[in-house]
């Protein structure tokens, strides 16, 4: 357990002195910079850096959960992976169809592997909070399917698949939500 504290509290000193660095960077480049293609590159650097850091930070709230731990890393291993494609695309101007869709494909990933670790945070024994959890799961996982499909074939996405497509997303925001506000509230009656 105390090594798991150490590692957490050195990964969120990290954290913090990067996006700070981060931040100094696109202060400077904006009241000192000339807005050329190198600025515009550093500042896209950094916005991707904060990006994936607060990716990596929601994947970190469930790293002290032994049995989803596994999520939580391949979560902040995914973020890793988005931050280098990004970088090689804003760095190298790799932006070929498969490079965009590939990177895609790994952003919907990313983000939603996040998603998922920052619901899990919601550990309740209450039957219709852990109903409304795994459906709301079901309904991320549903979403990026559906948007990874259109990265790659493209022509899948009629007019029935995108109103498809909006239910479900529609039912993950409702999901994500009321299940922490459905979780309170049968907390708060337990108490």
């Amino acid at each position: 357990m105390t090594n798991n504290f150490q590692l957490k509290k050195i990964f969120l000193r990290l954290l913090i002195a990067s996006l700070l660095l981060s931040a100094l960077i696109g202060i400077i480049i904006f009241l000192l910079g000339k807005f050329g293609d190198t600025e515009e590159k550093i500042l896209a650097t950094t916005l991707v850096f904060g990006a994936c850091s607060l990716l990596s930070l929601c994947n970190a709230s469930v790293y002290q959960k032994e049995s989803i731990r596994w999520l939580s890393l391949t979560g902040a291993g995914l973020s890793v992976l988005t931050l280098i494609y990004s970088l090689k695309i804003i760095w190298a101007n790799s932006d070929t169809k498969l490079t965009m869709q590939s990177f895609g494909s790994l952003v919907i990933w990313t983000v939603t592997v996040s998603h998922i670790c920052l619901l899990l945070q919601i550990s309740s024994t209450n039957g219709l909070v852990k109903k409304a959890l795994g459906a709301t799961i079901v309904f991320i996982l549903t979403v990026s399917v559906m948007l990874t499909i259109i990265l790659w074939h493209d022509k899948i996405a009629n007019d029935f698949y995108f109103r498809l497509l909006g239910v479900f997303a529609i039912l993950d925001v409702l999901g994500t939500i009321v299940t922490p506000i459905l979780n309170k509230i049968q907390t708060a009656k337990h108490q």
